[in-house]
């Protein structure tokens, strides 16, 4: 039961970064994308999307790695 409870909360807080990430809030939307994944590590579109954002803000590396990571789930 507890599994599907984190599961739902890292729905919920995936949806609250994504939000805060179209609207360019940025630094906000990476703390929120880090609580999704504190939740449920193998979130595919959590790592996608911030990466995503590591990459606007010019961190090549770690936006690469957050992607590669969820390609391979």
């Amino acid at each position: 039961m507890s599994n599907q409870i984190d599961h739902d909360n890292a729905g919920t807080l995936f949806t609250h970064a994504l939000e805060l990430h179209q609207a360019g809030k940025l630094r906000e939307a990476e703390i929120v994308y880090g609580q999704v994944l504190t939740s449920d590590d193998k979130h595919v579109n959590a790592l996608t999307c911030l990466g995503t954002l590591h990459l606007q803000q010019g961190q090549q590396e770690e936006g690469i790695r957050l992607i590669g990571r969820s390609l391979e789930l």
